[in-house]
This record gives structure tokens, sequence and C-alpha cells, in this order.
């Protein structure tokens, strides 16, 4: 359900203006999208039920991760589903910083953190930390292309 709810609401934000609302009727459910300067809220009803996606500078704070010295914000989400407690807060950062000086940065902050994939290709360098906390869940996936100029980093916390 939450790569649907993905989807529809990533169509439905970028279909939207400035300072706007409206609704989408999709084969598999209705997205509200309500757009007031920065801030973006959709709201997605399917039959599984109801969840509130919110795409805007506030989640940084919300992730309770440390934000790599001098990341550019690429976009921000903070995702609330229908059941009690159940969320998800998104960070997308890039920095022109090497994958391998980003990694050690993180590794540093959170030393105690699982590592739950490492993977380098001819193409593709990623590593994911978890950081757990009781019912949270914290994580940071680093990435980079090879052919590219800019490591992507994603912070996310989770609460089930």
């Amino acid at each position: 359900m939450r790569l649907v709810l993905c989807l529809l609401v990533c169509g439905a934000v970028v279909a939207a203006g400035c300072g706007s609302k409206k609704t989408y009727s999709t084969p598999a459910g209705d997205v509200t999208v309500e757009r007031k300067g920065e801030q973006t809220t959709a709201t997605v009803k399917t039959e599984q039920g109801t969840a509130t996606v919110q795409v805007g500078s506030k989640a940084e704070a919300e992730v309770g991760l440390v934000r790599y010295p001098g990341a550019q914000a690429e976009q921000n989400v903070t995702w609330k589903g229908e059941q009690e407690g159940e969320k998800l807060v998104q960070v997308h950062l890039t920095t022109p910083d090497s994958f391998d000086q980003v990694k050690a940065f993180y590794q540093k902050q959170y030393p105690d953190a699982e590592v739950s994939m490492s993977m380098s290709t001819p193409e593709l360098q990623t590593v994911q930390l978890i950081v757990h906390e009781q019912d949270v869940r914290r994580v940071v996936t680093i990435s980079r292309k090879n052919d590219e100029d800019k490591t992507t980093i994603l912070l996310q916390r989770v609460e089930q």
C-alpha cells in the first residue's frame, strides 16, 4: 500500500499549483492536495485507509538525525497512516562531498548504528545505517552514482 500511496501522492503533488486545493480521483483512491506557500499536504483515501503526506521544511526537525554539514535539502516528506502511531518522516539531502566522507561522518555520529545494507558496484555505492530506539527506527541511507557529482542522503524516522 505504501508504494501505491507514494506514487499517487508524488504525482498529485507535482500537479498541484501554489496556494491551491484540488482532488484527484484515481483507480486506487482519491488524493486531495493543498498547497500553502512551501508546504504541501496530500490526503490519500483508499480502500485500505487514509494517509496524510506533508511535503515541506518541518520534517527535518522531526526526523531527529544530524544533518550533514553543508548538505542541500532536496525534499522533505511526512507521512501519517490511519493507524495510531504509524508515521514516516523523510529528509532528502545532497552534497558534493564524496560517498566515503559522508559515510565516515554518519558512522562517527552513530557508532552503534546497524549497517543493514552496504553495496559497491562500478555504477553505485550505497550504505544504510539503522539507529534503533524503542518504537522508533531512524535510518540513514547514503548513495552515490559513480557518474554523478553529488552524494544523496536520505534521513528517515519510522514509527509503527
